[in-house]
């Protein structure tokens, strides 16, 4: 039997079990809805492999949130921050006044980090 030959209620389907796919699921099942994510590619494993992928700071409260921090860092995930180069000069995020950490992104491969969420979704 197939999965259209299920007769399911869902809350929510999403569309593309990659990072954001993945993400999206696990958040919206977190807050106890019921979440059918939907894929062209079967397998698990099935993911970029040549590509890196840049978290920007702004993400990491979700990547904490999903539990994903401790993973991507016993990975090898590399902490990042922003700095962009323009015409003018340097634009930096400027130093915390109270003394704390800078925000952080993280650089990781796409092959180590694609699988990370999928796996957590179906946990």
């Amino acid at each position: 039997m197939t999965a259209v030959e299920h007769s399911h209620e869902f809350d929510v389907v999403v569309v593309g079990a990659s990072i954001a796919g993945c993400t999206a699921a696990k958040l919206y099942a977190q807050s106890g809805l019921r979440v059918a994510l939907v894929d062209r590619r079967s397998d698990i494993d099935d993911y970029k492999r040549m590509c890196t992928h840049f978290i920007q700071p702004s993400a990491t409260p979700v990547v904490e949130r999903l539990g994903l921090a401790p993973l991507i860092e016993e990975a090898g995930g590399v902490r990042n921050s922003l700095d962009t180069w323009t015409r003018w000069g340097w634009i930096r995020v400027p130093e915390p006044e109270d003394g704390g950490s800078n925000p952080y992104g993280y650089s990781i491969r796409r092959q180590t980090l694609d699988p990370m969420p999928a796996h957590r979704v179906s946990s």
